[in-house]
């Protein structure tokens, strides 16, 4: 299920492994584990209803890559391998900032906001000697396009910021 959730996407693999691990309160405690504050679960019982924050976002890519992370080295190591193998498809977003990256991209026009697009992206990105931890969230794009360009050109631009800091730095 988790491969097919983060590879391709998949909304029945989310959904199952929502269910598996107990839904809203499972996710809850799972955020409490990994120190999310801005994680909320939603109301209606359904991942699709969860709100996040990008300093969220970065302390789970943070527990992604940190020995001294909740999640066992073995799943940290799975889950990251499944962000690099996602489906040339959904190899967009923060990936956009770096030669090597892992991540996971979503995507959904809200009702909410009037049908408008929620576009996010998080990743683990490599390039020139640099690692990056980047999340990008973004709403009330006119269109999925829209949001993956906005997206792609601010990573793209502050990671290249960060690198010319670091070598002058050096």
């Amino acid at each position: 299920m988790a491969e097919r959730a983060i590879t391709l996407s998949d909304n029945a693999a989310a959904t199952a492994l929502w269910h598996a691990i107990g839904g809203s309160v499972g996710l809850a405690s799972a955020n409490e584990k990994l120190g999310l504050r801005d994680t909320d679960p939603g109301p209606g019982g359904a991942w699709g209803s969860m709100t996040t924050s990008a300093a969220d976002q970065i302390r789970l890519l943070t527990a992604l890559i940190s020995p001294e992370s909740p999640l066992a080295p073995g799943g940290r190591r799975y889950v990251r391998r499944l962000m690099r193998d996602v489906a040339p498809d959904q190899a967009w977003g923060v990936s956009a900032a770096g030669a090597e990256a892992e991540v996971k991209n979503g995507w959904l026009p809200r009702d909410v906001h009037g049908g408008r697009w929620t576009v996010n992206s998080i990743g683990i990105v490599g390039d020139a000697g640099h690692r990056y931890l980047i999340a990008a969230l973004s709403e009330r794009n006119p269109t999925m396009r829209d949001g993956i360009e906005a997206i792609e050109h601010t990573t793209r631009t502050v990671t290249e910021a960060l690198a010319q800091t670091a070598e002058t730095e050096r």
